[in-house]
């Protein structure tokens, strides 16, 4: 680096400095006044999607503010400031790339729900072990008020630990015989796209999306869980989801003139999801 861009690097971290207290009080202050209802996403992978699903399925009960995609102390910041007093809901997922980090946003955001998608090896490198980042994953659960709502994968064991670390009342997803929005079956064979069946409080609802590969089952069942809990009908849910353009590199489709169509997953490709 030159030594202009040294002093263009040092001048940016001072002003990062001196704005960050700011730019927090301000961000505590719209939350503090905020009348919508708070929602965090977290999990090793599927995030990004439960959390757009999410945000497109509340988005005809009211105003929405959504964040998508970025999800450090930064970004969270900036969505809390863009809420506006007639939104209605905030859904923001919520990441962690090494210890310490969910605490301050968490605490910052005060969830009135969160939703917890699964716990991988994504951030091995940081955690070492499925076990060792639970623990931080699970401070998002734990910052629940006592009326707030806790929604868990019952297909992971660790996620699912994470109700004994809150007395708010907990909702589960997943194939689990147990969970209280089952997944029964899901299809996907292209071209035709995903389709699944979900039971809801003894309901069967048939939904049919836009997503390639069946893995994306247990995102929309997240989606799907978090959103009837919070009124969505049954018979709404299924005619948005229908709507729903998945995300861009998540496995999205893109046609060659004359040619192939392309599946692309480079923006992230689970382990678990590489079958």
């Amino acid at each position: 680096m030159t030594a202009t861009g040294r002093l263009k690097a040092a001048a940016k971290a001072a002003r990062t400095g001196v704005m960050r207290p700011i730019k927090l009080a301000l961000a505590r202050r719209a939350r503090g006044r905020s009348a919508a209802r708070f929602v965090a996403v977290t999990g090793s992978s599927g995030k990004s999607t439960t959390t757009a699903l999410l945000a497109h399925l509340l988005a005809d009960e009211g105003p929405v503010v959504a964040q998508v995609f970025w999800n450090t102390l930064g970004p969270l910041i900036r969505t809390l400031r863009r809420s506006r007093r007639d939104t209605r809901f905030v859904v923001a997922e919520l990441g962690v790339g090494g210890p310490g980090q969910m605490p301050g946003m968490a605490t910052l955001f005060r969830p009135d729900m969160a939703v917890g998608t699964m716990t991988g090896r994504e951030h091995d490198s940081a955690f070492r072990s499925r076990e060792a980042g639970a623990p931080e994953k699970g401070t998002l659960v734990e910052t629940l008020p006592p009326g707030g709502i806790a929604v868990l994968n019952a297909d992971d064991d660790l996620a699912l630990g994470m109700t004994a670390r809150t007395a708010a009342r907990c909702v589960t997803f997943g194939w689990a015989d147990s969970a209280d929005c089952r997944i029964l079956s899901a299809r996907a064979q292209l071209p035709e796209r995903l389709g699944l069946r979900l039971l809801w409080q003894g309901r069967a609802i048939d939904l049919q999306t836009r997503f390639t590969g069946a893995h994306f089952a247990l995102p929309v069942a997240a989606a799907a869980a978090a959103a009837l809990t919070l009124g969505v009908p049954p018979d709404a849910l299924a005619r948005r989801i229908a709507r729903f353009e998945p995300l861009h590199l998540r496995m999205s489709m893109h046609p060659v003139p004359n040619g192939p169509v392309l599946v692309v997953d480079t923006a992230k490709a689970p382990l678990d999801t590489v079958d």
